[in-house]
């Protein structure tokens, strides 16, 4: 804050001082006054075209959240109608190739296409919901500086009203003291004590002035204090929710590990069980060389069966596979949008990784188990073509004991087939059942991550605005406390005249009556007349100078006004450029 020419000391003894000198000091005090005025009006200038801007770009970056949950909305709706586009087609194909299925292709479009509409319209609800936040947002911020704007105008009134003030009592002054120049024939003595009076007098609102300055010193450093603690608790729970978004992260990473794990697992006990199955194969393939004509047919229809079962588990590997696509495509739509909402962009980037590194890891997997069913088919393929001509060359001599064999195998390989089957059906069911609970969990997860979110929004806000209040209540009261100690000065300053216009005029009363009873001392009553007039003059420049000094109190108050709305404004940018 700039500072007002300190006031010189002028001579205050009987020889008087001039005038000139006065004035000068009184038009450089204005003149400094008033580029100090030119310069906060400009700095307030200068943060409101500041914060206009902010504004903007906070309502421009909410509008292309917006139009990104928008556009993220219609992807999903559009993959869910693809996804049951092609489950639908998949329907018919079955139903064309003789396989029944007791769900309905039509239906399973509609409600993928209510659910896709669904999906859309609560997108759409969402943005509309953040829209009008903005707009909200952006006329409450009006409002507050149009707030601003009217204390910063009615504090421009007041310091107007006081100069005009200051003006009017320095007229009244000048007339009052223009009579006492004229009518004042005091002694020497009694002059002298008058000016030390009005010395004293002067010095003791000196002092109440410079006491009234350190007190809104110690006040404004009080209140700057306090709004620094009060962004320290902002910025130390800010840290601690990033802690706690941390820990979560952490946590939904270690449920994934051991999700993987048990996936693993599972896989390494299918393996077993193919290498079990293979086992038993082999012997069945070895009691097969022993077979005959009959059993040669049997094995061939039972290839027939295998490879027809084959094909069916070929496609429900691709099926699963292309399912397993989705649900990854899906969850990593869903992954993107619940990082759009993300407030750090290390932590959006650390979780994109991981998901395309985990989506990675499944796509291999998937890709080596598909790669490894068809390998393990075309080996019992042509592990069984390899039987049947065994079988060929030993039909003489097997006849009977094949026919034996056949039974036996055939029992046996029903009885195996059913037991894969149950063991197939019943993994599937794990799995589908462990893919739903892990969607519930994700939907679980998401919708707390939102709701945390939410409440974390809602608290800021609340707290901005209580904070917002509360410094424009203090700002307030400061403005309201400087006014009175205007008012009080003011009152002061009118009463030390109203004394000093009755000790004037018992002066005068005292000097005309001095003047009727000293006629004969003519000379002696002259140079003393003279004298008085410079006394008169120094108590008028004295006077001068307290009155500029209180204008100078009523400036430096109006100017910690408008730094207090200075410092409200920046409080308020700091707030809203916290994360």
């Amino acid at each position: 804050m700039a500072t007002l020419p300190e006031a010189p000391e002028f001579k205050s003894n009987i020889k008087g001082y001039a005038r000139e000198e006065v004035d000068r000091y009184l038009e450089s005090l204005r003149a400094a006054a008033g580029a100090e005025i030119a310069r906060l009006e400009q700095r307030v200038a200068n943060a409101e075209t500041l914060e206009t801007a902010a504004i903007d770009r906070a309502y421009f970056y909410i509008l292309d959240v917006r139009s990104r949950l928008l556009s993220d909305a219609n992807l999903r709706a559009r993959s869910i109608l693809l996804e049951a586009s092609n489950r639908a087609a998949e329907i018919r194909t079955a139903a064309r190739e003789g396989v029944e299925n007791a769900v309905d292709p039509e239906a399973m479009l509609a409600e993928a296409r209510l659910k896709a509409e669904e999906t859309l319209s609560a997108a759409a609800a969402e943005a509309e919901r953040i829209q009008q936040d903005a707009r909200e947002a952006v006329a409450a911020a009006r409002d507050e500086r149009q707030l601003l704007g009217e204390a910063a105008a009615k504090a421009e009134a007041l310091f107007a009203t006081a100069q005009e003030d200051a003006e009017r009592l320095k007229a009244e002054a000048s007339d009052f003291f223009s009579l006492i120049r004229q009518d004042a024939v005091r002694f020497q003595e009694q002059a002298e004590q008058a000016v030390a009076a009005a010395y004293e007098k002067a010095s003791r609102a000196r002092h109440e002035a410079e006491e009234i300055i350190d007190l809104a010193h110690q006040e404004a450093e009080q209140l700057r204090r306090r709004v620094e603690a009060e962004l320290e608790d902002i910025r130390r729970e800010a840290e601690q929710r990033r802690e706690l978004a941390e820990e979560r992260l952490k946590a939904a990473t270690e449920d994934a590990d051991r999700i993987r794990a048990r996936t693993a697992k599972d896989r390494a006990a299918a393996d077993r069980e193919i290498e079990q199955v293979k086992s038993e194969a082999e012997v069945v393939r070895v009691a097969a060389d022993q077979d005959a004509e009959r059993m040669r047919r049997q094995a061939n229809e039972e290839l027939a069966a295998v490879q027809a079962a084959c094909r069916r588990m070929r496609d429900e590997a691709d099926e699963q596979v292309e399912e397993a696509r989705r649900e990854a495509a899906r969850m990593t739509t869903e992954a993107e949008q619940l990082l759009l909402a993300a407030e750090s962009d290390t932590l959006r980037t650390d979780i994109i990784a991981a998901a395309e590194a985990e989506a990675m890891i499944i796509r291999q997997d998937t890709e080596k188990a598909r790669a490894e069913a068809w390998a393990n088919t075309e080996s019992t393929r042509q592990q069984l073509e390899n039987a049947n001509l065994q079988a060929e060359a030993l039909l003489a001599e097997a006849d009977r004991e094949a026919e034996r064999i056949r039974n036996l195998a055939t029992k046996e390989a029903e009885a195996q087939a059913e037991e894969l089957r149950t063991t197939a059906d019943a993994e599937r069911r794990n799995l589908l059942e462990e893919a739903s609970r892990d969607r519930d969990e994700a939907a679980r997860l998401r919708a707390s991550a939102e709701q945390e979110a939410e409440r974390l929004r809602e608290d800021a806000r609340r707290q901005a605005e209580e904070t917002a209040e509360l410094e424009l209540r203090s700002t307030r009261e400061e403005i309201d406390r400087l006014r009175r100690e205007a008012e009080d000065l003011e009152r002061t300053t009118q009463s030390k005249i109203e004394a000093a216009t009755r000790e004037a005029e018992s002066a005068r009363r005292e000097a005309q009556q001095a003047l009727a009873s000293v006629l004969e001392k003519e000379r002696l009553l002259g140079d003393a007349q003279g004298t008085a007039k410079e006394l008169v003059e120094a108590a008028m420049r004295e006077a001068d100078r307290v009155r500029g000094d209180a204008e100078k109190i009523l400036e430096d108050a109006n100017s910690r006004a408008r730094d207090a709305q200075a410092a409200v404004g920046r409080l308020r940018e700091k707030m809203r450029a916290a994360p």
